[in-house]
């Protein structure tokens, strides 16, 4: 059976519309892949996007985020 891992990838800063900073993590998968040949290797598979403060945020496919619990809405700011 595959091992899997989760590590944090990446942190980018968003806003809401009244300007207000949050940062995001992203959070990805990894699964170990095992090849006939050769050393394992590790994969990576899908993405979680949450809030410093626990919150799992979704991302549209408008780049907008939302706070999944509270719907606050977000955009990425780009640096």
């Amino acid at each position: 059976m595959n091992r899997t891992k989760v590590e944090k990838t990446e942190t980018y800063a968003a806003v809401d519309e009244s300007g207000n900073a949050y940062d995001i993590d992203i959070w990805t998968t990894f699964t170990e892949h095992n090849p006939v040949h050769g050393s394992a290797q590790w994969v990576s598979g899908g993405e979680a996007h949450q809030m410093k403060n626990g919150n799992h945020v979704n991302v549209n496919n408008d780049g907008t985020l939302v706070d999944v619990l509270t719907g606050l809405v977000m955009r990425r700011v780009s640096t």
